[in-house]
């Protein structure tokens, strides 16, 4: 929480030298979002749009924000427009899946993932949004294979733990179940859903 408030106030100085860099108010909007304020976050998205209007990674960083805020419909509009200006930029689809996950439209959603994964194939966070998809469809052993994936990406992800540790206990393997559950809590106590 520290680093945040310490880059929080490097770059709200940032930005009153340099109010024209759309990249300083990006980045202040990543962190103002990761400290919950997401007013504030959108406001400064808001801001470097204004100022980068064809910058999709912005456009898609804004929709990640909408979507923590709970605004699903204005993260699905955001996610678009940042696929529409970039359909090469991964996180752009990963922002436009989770927005169509959020507003029921889960195979869509399974499209936009599986777009995103074309173009990073080893994009952990996707996998586990992609893995979320198919267990809600209930397709068990693809969302295993799809979370198994993102761990052995990045293993240290509490979430993808978790995530394996529910795909588990839904195909009665109680023990991987607890296995998963135990190492999701020990990465990150906050965790588990």
């Amino acid at each position: 929480r520290g680093d945040l408030i310490s880059a929080l106030a490097h770059l709200r100085h940032a930005a009153s030298l340099d109010r024209g860099d759309h990249s300083i108010w990006d980045n202040l909007g990543i962190v103002l979002q990761k400290t919950g304020d997401h007013d504030a976050a959108r406001a400064a998205f808001s801001s470097a749009i204004a100022l980068a209007p064809a910058a999709a990674e912005v456009w898609s960083n804004a929709a990640g924000n909408e979507l923590d805020a709970g605004n699903f419909a204005e993260s699905l509009r955001l996610a678009e427009k940042a696929v529409a200006l970039a359909p090469g930029l991964a996180p752009a689809w990963l922002q436009l899946g989770n927005a169509l996950v959020k507003l029921g439209r889960s195979r869509e959603a399974e499209r936009a993932l599986g777009q995103a994964l074309r173009i990073h194939p080893r994009y952990s966070e996707a996998l586990l949004s992609l893995s979320n998809v198919l267990t809600e469809q209930n397709r068990l052993s693809e969302a295993r294979e799809a979370a198994t994936a993102a761990l052995q990406i990045d293993p240290r992800c509490s979430r993808t733990h978790v995530n394996l540790g529910s795909i588990y206990n839904h195909l009665g393997d109680l023990t991987n179940a607890l296995v998963h559950y135990r190492r999701g809590r020990e990465l990150d106590p906050a965790n588990l859903e």
